[in-house]
């Protein structure tokens, strides 16, 4: 969080950590957190996030280093 508040100088955007049942949920905010989806017991799939690896490779093979694919099973070809 420090990180992106540091980075990010778009007045419109604030970050904060809080229990997801805490988190504000009226039509001015957006929460996002993909990353979650690694640790659910139940996720889903990961297509989007196959395609984008996909496509920075092809444009950057040194991108291949940071898929996160090798690193969570659920962003992998084939996983359910």
């Amino acid at each position: 969080m420090i990180w992106a508040a540091a980075h990010v100088s778009d007045p419109r955007a604030r970050f904060g950590v809080a229990d997801a049942g805490d988190l504000p949920t009226d039509e001015a905010n957006v929460v996002v957190s993909e990353l979650v989806l690694n640790f659910m017991p139940d996720p889903g799939r990961m297509e989007l996030m196959r395609h984008f690896w996909d496509a920075a490779v092809a444009l950057d093979p040194a991108a291949a280093d940071l898929d996160e694919g090798v690193r969570f099973p659920i962003c992998r070809p084939g996983a359910a």
